[in-house]
């Protein structure tokens, strides 16, 4: 093998590392390498039109660099990445001799990715379906290995905001929801379906769509809840490869479900500064980055989808920081006291006038 062609690996492996991410020039050639990589190649049926020269050369090219990929993936998991973006499907994996590579790979250095890596190469292998695959699964285990218990046990900070009766905020007026959120959020407002259907709407009246739980015990996450349309430009946005937790009795991908482990790059852009800050200073945000080690990605975000037919629709829960979220309530709903509030029971609510927020600044 030639020197020079690990020297290349190393030295990309380096750069990763310092950008702690697989360089953005690199995601196209990622993408076609790692679906060779990852696919079964079956014998194929038999067409009416004989296969070209070309197709047929460019087959076999693959199937070699199939099988040379797996090896290496099977030698160091650490290295495959690298090995995968140098190594020429059409040319090297031909010629390539594998027996070199393993007396020459002595720098068997560790590779760093971050959260938004997984994301990516879960949402190729996702559109490509190729997560099932053992070579998948076992590169992702690889480079993004399971949190050990010993971190996990402290268990993710709860809320009783989440909890049967929570105080509630509700009827916030559209002039207002508009000025506070971006333009993008307040047009999924408009597009939700209990909104579309009423033709008496306009700028000046107040909509359910727009909610706020609050926690029973100060200073816990609370929960702000929109009710959107274009459902699925959020997902492809926030949840390129998101966890899908499907209800039972569904088996359909437009079933209902909800989404989780949203991007918080894209969240930060969607929802504006003010409504992020109030996102990534809650308990849960902040226990996901400095226990749980999620950089990147966030469940302080989810979609609950309720439709399960064209167009689909859904609730974004949004959980913020008490006293943030609480700025963005008084100024959603114009609360001058605590009588306003509500405490949602068994009875749709009740007085709350033993409720006592802190003094806002």
């Amino acid at each position: 093998m030639a020197p020079h062609r690990l020297a290349c690996m190393y030295k990309l492996r380096d750069r990763i590392n310092q950008l702690d991410s697989i360089p953005t020039t690199y995601r196209n050639l990622l993408e076609h390498r790692l679906v060779i990589a990852c696919s079964e190649f079956k014998r194929q049926d038999r067409g009416e039109e004989v296969r070209s020269t070309r197709e047929i050369r460019t087959r076999h090219a693959e199937k070699r660099a199939h099988k040379l990929y797996l090896d290496v993936l099977d030698e160091d998991p650490q290295i495959f990445i690298p090995f995968l973006l140098i190594v020429n499907t059409n040319t090297a994996c031909v010629k390539y001799n594998l027996e070199l590579f393993r007396q020459h790979h002595e720098q068997r250095a560790k590779i760093r990715l971050g959260d938004a890596d997984k994301v990516i190469l879960e949402d190729i292998a996702r559109r490509h379906r190729i997560r099932g695959s053992i070579a998948f699964q076992k590169l992702i285990q690889a480079l993004f290995p399971a949190i050990p218990r010993t971190a996990m046990a402290v268990e993710s900070p709860t809320t009783t905001a989440d909890g049967p009766k929570p105080w509630r905020f509700n009827g916030a007026p559209l002039e207002v929801v508009r000025s506070q959120f971006a333009v993008g959020v307040f047009e999924a407002i408009c597009k939700a379906p209990a909104r579309c259907g009423n033709d008496q709407f306009s700028i000046r009246t107040t909509t359910g769509l727009v909610r706020m739980d609050f926690p029973s015990v100060d200073k816990e996450d609370c929960i702000l809840w929109l009710d959107i349309g274009d459902v699925d430009l959020f997902e492809k946005v926030l949840f390129p490869a998101g966890c899908r937790i499907q209800e039972s009795g569904y088996n359909s991908s437009d079933g209902p479900c909800s989404l989780q482990r949203a991007c918080c790059a894209a969240a930060a852009l969607i929802f504006g500064s003010q409504l992020y800050e109030a996102i990534d200073t809650s308990r849960l945000r902040t226990w996901e980055r400095d226990t749980a080690g999620l950089a990147d990605t966030t469940d302080c975000i989810m979609i609950e989808v309720h439709a399960t037919h064209e167009p689909r629709y859904g609730t974004l829960r949004l959980r913020l920081e008490f006293l943030r979220g609480l700025r963005i309530a008084q100024r959603l709903f114009a609360i001058p006291n605590a009588s306003d509030i509500q405490a949602n029971n068994d009875d749709n609510g009740i007085a709350a006038a033993h409720f006592h927020f802190p003094r806002i600044r």
